[in-house]
């Protein structure tokens, strides 16, 4: 379940699960943007692994990779 997401404009998607809430802080490091004429065609993320009886954020960064067909 997304909590909440944003985007390289600045605008943002807020998606809240029940029980949830905004924590922690943007990255400033964003994923260059595609050229004209290509989309996105990979992804890498970051997930934080389980923590026991601490809160699980799981996906925690995404970055895109761009092609040119």
């Amino acid at each position: 379940m997304c909590d909440y997401l944003a985007n390289r404009a600045g605008a943002a998607s807020f998606i809240q699960a029940e029980g949830g809430g905004r924590w922690g802080s943007w990255s400033p490091n964003w994923s260059n943007t595609c050229p004209e004429h290509s989309g996105i065609c990979g992804i890498t993320t970051k997930i934080e692994s389980p923590q026991g009886l601490g809160d699980d954020t799981s996906l925690n960064d995404v970055k895109f990779f761009c092609c040119d067909d």
